[in-house]
């Protein structure tokens, strides 16, 4: 009896080691899978958006120079301002 069951417990615990590695090889794929996919709350960028940022500085810059030419305005006629000062 002891010499049939001996290769039958081998022969059982070889198809589960396998199918362990089987199983865990296919979870551990899934997971990669769902780690790496794109979530689905999250948007693409939008292509305007450096659009919109080059816009932007460029008002900016503009914003910048309107307010130095005020200051030279502001100073040639006798009167300094600061950037933040308003005029009365």
């Amino acid at each position: 009896m002891r010499e049939v069951l001996l290769p039958v417990i081998g022969f059982v615990a070889l198809i589960g080691a396998v199918a362990f590695s089987v199983i865990m090889v296919r979870f551990a794929t899934a997971l990669i899978k769902r780690l790496e996919a794109v979530r689905p709350g999250v948007a693409p960028p939008d292509p305007a958006i450096g659009e919109l940022r080059e816009e932007f500085d460029t008002m900016q810059e503009r914003l910048d120079f309107l307010e130095r030419n005020l200051l030279a305005q502001q100073s040639q006629s006798g009167r300094a301002v600061s950037p933040g000062e308003r005029q009365p």
